[in-house]
């Protein structure tokens, strides 16, 4: 707990000094405005798809398992009643990371995030909009995984502390944050 409150102002300070050093507009401005506004509209129009956020966050466990080399015995998805991955019994730091992980990890919006810093400039548009869209979808997913997820004596977050769940989710979107500017605009060396 004492490491990820340490971290979380050295973070903040990161990402204020990334914010200071920002040049003009994001690339592509239009792109990512059209694909943060397509995010915005599936939120409102579509709220949630409750089969892809639970998959989506029983793969973070899931990959989270396999990173750690934690061998999963049981990978479980259901529209609307939940999900469920299945390990081995690890230590206790292995087992907050695993917890921790579809809260903090961005498993779509990452490999976006890669495209759009390596794409040519044909591509480039395309991928600033994807970044855009998967923020969106992101921010959805946590909310509603939060949402669900604090209050239950069962829940990832419960199992591993609420006041520390807390602290390690605003430090991974400080994290995401800072990634999201290095990566869209242009920064004053």
């Amino acid at each position: 707990m004492l490491i990820a409150l340490g971290a979380l102002p050295l973070l903040a300070r990161w990402v204020a000094h990334v914010w200071q050093g920002l040049v003009g507009q994001p690339q592509d401005p239009t792109q990512l405005a059209a694909g943060v506004g397509l995010g915005a509209l599936l939120v409102w129009w579509r709220r949630p798809n409750w089969l892809v956020h639970t998959t989506i966050h029983e793969t973070c466990h899931a990959l989270v398992c396999i990173l750690l080399l934690v061998p999963v015995r049981q990978f479980q998805v259901s529209d609307g009643q939940g999900g469920a991955v299945l390990h081995d019994r690890v230590d206790w730091l292995r087992t907050t990371v695993i917890a921790i992980a579809p809260y903090t990890l961005p498993l779509l919006l990452a490999p976006a995030l890669i495209a759009q810093q390596f794409a040519t400039p044909t591509w480039r548009p395309t991928a600033t909009f994807a970044v855009g869209l998967l923020a969106m979808h992101h921010l959805h997913g946590l909310w509603h995984n939060v949402r669900l997820n604090f209050l239950g004596r069962q829940s990832d977050l419960a199992r591993i502390g609420r006041l520390l769940s807390l602290v390690l989710i605003a430090c991974a979107l400080l994290a995401l944050s800072g990634w999201i500017m290095l990566v869209l605009w242009e920064i004053r060396r």
